[in-house]
Parts: C-alpha cells; structure tokens; sequence
C-alpha cells in the first residue's frame, strides 16, 4: 500500500508548460508551489514572501509550538479564556462549522488520543471533547473553554488553511496562475495554465496503484486522506483508528474544507457521505472501501 491516496502531476507536463517550482518545509511536511509566469525571478520572490507567512502561521496553529494560539487553548482550565490571532480565529470558526456540517466526523479536539495511538503513551480520556466547547468571540478574538479540558489537533485542517492564506499571498502579488499543496495530499488551484482546462492531477488506486480518475484542478481544492501514515486517523465515535477505508478524497472549494472533509470521508458511512454531497453541492466525495472498491460522489468532472 502507498504511503496515502496518491494524487501526482507530470513533471513533464510542468516542464512542457514552463511551470516553476518551489517547495518549504513547515507544518510537517512539504508545501510545493507551482506557478506559470512569465519571470521566475518575480515567481520566486512571490513564494518567498508566502513561505514567510507560512512559518508564521505554524507558529500560532501548532499544538507543539510552547505558547502558540493553539498551546494555550490546550492549557484552558473551564471558564478561563484567552486572546489568540485572526488567522487562528478564522481556522477555528471554519472547523466548528465543519464538526457541525458532517456530525462530528470532523473533530479537531482529539489531539490526546491521535498521541495515545502514535506513541502509546498514558492519556485521561474525555470523552465530551468537542471543538464546540469552546466560545468564539471573533471581534474580540477572544476564545472561551466552557467546559472539559480540550487538546486541539489542527493536523486535519490546518495544511489546508494554510494553503488558502498563500494563495490569498500569491494573489496580492498579481500571480493567478498557480496550484498549491501541503504534503502532496492538499492542493488548491486558481486559473488553469495557458490553453489547458486546468491543472491535470491523477489519482491513483492506494493498494493497487491503478489509474483512478485524472481531474481538472481550477478555482477550487482537492484532497486525500489515506492508512499508509498509521494510525493517525481516528473515529470520533469509538476513538480507535479507521479500519474500514484504505483512502477518500474530497473536492472543495476552499484547502480548508477539502484537507477536512477528506478525513471525515475516511470515517462516515456511504450513505452519510452520499446525504453530505446531496446537500452541498459544492463538495466532492470519493472512497476506497477495504476491500478495494471505489464509490464516486458527486461531479468530479
């Protein structure tokens, strides 16, 4: 089995359309850049200046980092509260919505137990821990622990912010013909390179590599959630790690939703999933049961 649900682009195809390339390391793991621009020297400098805002946005959203945004709300004691930063805002406001949106399938407050199957080590397993716990005062950027201790993991969004916040970069700076990715398993497009419907990905089969489906990438967002990391992928119902999936993606509109509803995917029932779709039509869903077969939801085209 791949290390997780694999998503590649041609590197001669980027070289046939004079596509340039830069890559960072933060969060984890590796963001790559791909723009189609007339001077590479500007490119460069465009991506820099993201990578820049890159290393600053780890500072505020990781739970490792001593005394980032996320630190300190995982040391709330109920009833206390604390200031935290806009970007850090935003990506909580847009996760309780999706904890909402998908019935808790998403649930970033499970940082403890991700811990627990990684290192086996000792945890005091809460078992109401919900993101919804905590009271956003967006205005005031101020967050409130209403209840239980909490341990926010923002492993299954955060990449994908992440990717939004350099596009809105990349876009400042003029340049709108642009793909990212976090870990080359989030990406977000904007326009499509010259004389091309978008920006061709394929997907690949994560147990036996076979040619799945190619899509399109343009104005919106694609992700894949898969085993092959280990036990990383957690149902919030039992808190034990996902068996019953070997990958799912999801298409969006935002990295955010995409990089969420990917791991969500990889948790909810088929006919949850399908229900998902129907009522939003603005996502995609697509997953690989254990035993090898492939259910498309929704327009992939």
């Amino acid at each position: 089995m791949n290390d997780q649900p694999s998503c590649y682009m041609d590197s001669e195809w980027l070289k046939k359309h004079c596509i340039h390339s830069f890559s960072h390391k933060a969060m984890a793991t590796v963001f790559d850049v791909f723009i189609q621009h007339s001077d590479k020297t500007y490119a460069s400098q465009a991506s820099t200046e993201a990578f820049i805002q890159l290393d600053l946005l780890e500072q505020d959203l990781s739970r490792f980092v001593e005394n980032s945004d996320i630190s300190r709300i995982n040391h709330l004691k109920p009833g206390e509260s604390t200031i935290i930063g806009t970007d850090t805002m935003e990506c909580l406001v847009i996760a309780q919505k999706l904890q909402a949106k998908t019935n808790g399938a998403f649930n970033p407050t499970i940082g403890k137990i991700i811990t627990h199957w990684k290192d086996e080590t000792e945890f005091k397993l809460y078992k109401q821990e919900n993101i919804g716990s905590l009271f956003l005062e967006a205005e005031s950027f101020t967050v409130t622990l209403m209840d239980n201790p909490i341990s926010i993991d923002l492993g299954g969004i955060g990449k994908g912010f992440a990717i939004d916040k350099l596009m809105g970069t990349f876009l400042e700076w003029g340049i709108e013909i642009v793909l990212l990715n976090s870990g080359k398993s989030t990406f977000l497009a904007k326009q499509a390179p010259k004389g091309e419907a978008g920006w061709p990905m394929t997907i690949y089969h994560p147990k036996t590599n076979e040619h799945i489906k190619q899509v399109n990438l343009k104005h919106n967002a694609m992700a894949g959630s898969g085993m092959g990391k280990g036990k990383h992928i957690i149902s919030p119902t039992n808190y034990k790690p996902v068996q019953h999936r070997l990958g799912a993606w999801s298409m969006a509109k935002t990295g955010a939703d995409a990089d969420a509803l990917s791991t969500s995917f990889m948790i909810m029932d088929e006919a949850d999933i399908q229900k998902f779709v129907k009522n939003n039509s603005d996502f995609g869903g697509m997953v690989v049961d254990e035993k090898g077969s492939v259910l498309m939801i929704g327009n992939w085209d």
